[in-house]
């Protein structure tokens, strides 16, 4: 049930509140030129408006505090999430405390696995506490529709959103209305505002690009990451791709370093493995495909020097790292004969990756272009065509074969058929990212530290914004709703 903390007469009181601070503040009609910046005051600042940023918004005004304005730089709320799948691992609560521990831990273990043990382990056992609460008020706070099946047997639960990420989005956004909450759309934060060693507020630009000072006691820093901006991304992950919306540009993180505050694991990005680049430096996923060719088939994938270097149908993470250190050119190349082929295109249409003319047309460039996808009735003449070592392709074909033959793959991959006829098609591949894992540490308490490891006051970060929760691997959803909840459940302390 969605619980509502004040009185109806309260919320009418505080919608009229909200239409005069629009009306007053000229969020609405065109800026002078020359004006002078307007200021608003209010309790608490959110900036951003995604998972965390929304769940925060409307989990304060469930603890009593209604004073709460949040800022959105895009036309549309939700943020990175608005594009996610949905998919969310919980511990599962037992009767008994000591069972219920343990699966915490479980989760914590699992989370840190996944993070190849580089996470902060204080912020990863955070996340874990935060996680079964979180979708207990997910679904009976909020409203969300969840699906999911307990086992008894099993320390964690897998969620999946109906109507994947944005359809939670959505829920939260229609929650965060009817609390009367204001959320200020094209209203992009610049810079916070710091006096006497104190963060008191930020500044923006409104969606008519008047000037505006939100003071406040305490600002929230629900910004996302920085994958969309090529000036956060570190050298050694130049090699993989982008695949995520055009939001995260890393504006939090810039505007804590302003500040003084320190970043943490900027150099970690969630890389995936297989993505195809459609344009210089970005592209897309074919998940679904390669989730298929690589369990059903005899596809391989070579590096640039011809052979095998991992099993395809693996880690993820693994498979994105052998294409980026195992590969001179930091690619990995899907070769596949005609069955192969036919299912691999059949599975790409069927999910709009790409069109069946799209892909004809990729033939036709013969490797000239971006997207390099080459056909050949000669696997000889198929890998020349993208300058791959012909006599290793070849070789590799051949102990592919030999190892399937002998029901041993060298890679331990499984289920897999023989490599047979042509014609051969080749394409090529890169580590991809849509999740950046870098940012600002924080307390339990989401208060921002600075280079001394104290909190700054009034500053608060929650969601992909705090680096190293996930260590080299993303886990974030769970912990972006969590963040932002439990934002909305301490904050009422911190309220003078």
């Amino acid at each position: 049930m969605f619980l509502f903390l004040r009185s109806k007469r309260r919320a009418a009181i505080a919608t009229l509140t909200v239409l005069a601070l629009v009306l007053a503040t000229g969020l609405v009609g065109c800026a002078s030129e020359g004006a002078k910046a307007e200021t608003i005051e209010t309790d608490v600042v959110i900036v951003g408006a995604g998972a965390s940023g929304l769940s925060a918004a409307l989990s304060a005004y469930q603890n009593g505090v209604e004073n709460v304005i949040v800022l959105e730089k895009m036309p549309f709320v939700g943020g990175a999430t608005a594009t996610a799948g949905g998919g969310m691992h919980a511990y599962r609560p037992d009767a008994d405390p000591k069972v219920t521990e343990a699966n915490i831990e479980e989760l914590f273990l699992y989370w840190n696995r996944t993070g190849k043990f580089t996470n902060n382990a204080r912020l990863t056992m955070l996340a874990a506490r935060l996680s079964a609460p979180t979708i207990d008020w997910l679904e009976n706070d909020a409203g969300v529709a969840l699906e999911y099946q307990i086992n008894e047997n099993e320390p964690t639960v897998k969620y999946t959103s109906l109507g994947r990420a944005a359809a939670v989005i959505d829920t939260l956004y229609t929650r965060v209305k009817e609390t009367g909450i204001p959320v200020l759309l094209e209203t992009r934060a610049n810079q916070l505002i710091m006096e006497e060693g104190r963060v008191v507020g930020v500044t923006a630009t409104g969606d008519q690009g008047q000037e505006l000072n939100f003071r406040a006691q305490h600002v929230l820093l629900a910004t996302g990451g920085y994958g969309n901006n090529p000036d956060l991304i570190p050298a050694s992950i130049q090699n993989v791709i982008y695949y995520g919306p055009v939001a995260p540009t890393g504006d939090g993180h810039i505007m804590a370093q302003e500040i003084g505050v320190p970043l943490f694991n900027m150099d970690k990005v969630a890389t995936k493995h297989f993505g195809v680049e459609t344009k210089p430096g970005f592209g897309i996923h074919i998940h679904w495909a390669v989730a298929q060719l690589f369990t059903k088939t005899g596809a391989f994938a070579v590096n640039k020097e011809g052979v095998r270097v991992v099993n395809e149908g693996g880690d993820e993470l693994d498979i994105a790292l052998a294409s980026m250190h195992q590969s001179s050119d930091g690619r990995l190349y899907i070769v596949m004969d005609q069955e192969s082929y036919d299912l691999f295109s059949s599975v790409l249409v069927q999910y709009n990756a790409f069109t069946q003319e799209q892909l004809e047309g990729f033939i036709a460039e013969n490797g000239s272009g971006i997207t390099k996808l080459i056909k050949n009735d000669s696997l000889s003449e198929a890998a020349a065509a993208l300058d791959l070592d012909v006599d290793a392709v070849l070789q590799t074909a051949k102990d592919f074969n030999a190892g399937v033959d002998a029901g041993a793959d060298a890679f331990g991959r499984t289920g897999i058929k023989e490599f047979g006829d042509g014609p051969y098609y080749i394409m090529q591949t890169v580590a991809r990212f849509a999740t950046s894992l870098g940012g600002v540490n924080v307390t339990d308490n989401l208060e921002v530290l600075d280079i001394n490891e104290q909190p700054v006051p009034g500053l608060f970060a929650a969601g992909e914004i705090v680096g190293n929760v996930n260590g080299s691997y993303a886990h974030y959803l769970i912990w972006c709703y969590g963040a932002g909840k439990h934002f909305g459940d301490i904050i009422p302390a911190y309220i003078q």
